[in-house]
């Protein structure tokens, strides 16, 4: 993070804002980033939101 530039500094710091417990819990925005990801067809994408949902417990 160091060297990273703003933009990528407040994309990252957006994106875990995003994910926090609001009307819609953590949980289920992982579950949701899951199945956009999996509609992207984004690899990255897929493998980081299904550590995120096995993180929050979804089974």
């Amino acid at each position: 993070m160091k060297y990273s530039g703003k933009i990528s500094k407040r994309f990252l710091n957006l994106d875990s804002q995003v994910y926090e417990d609001g009307e819609l819990n953590s949980k289920t925005k992982e579950m949701i980033g899951l199945v956009e990801s999996l509609v992207l067809r984004c690899d990255d994408c897929i493998k980081y939101h299904l550590i995120q949902c096995h993180d929050q417990g979804v089974s």
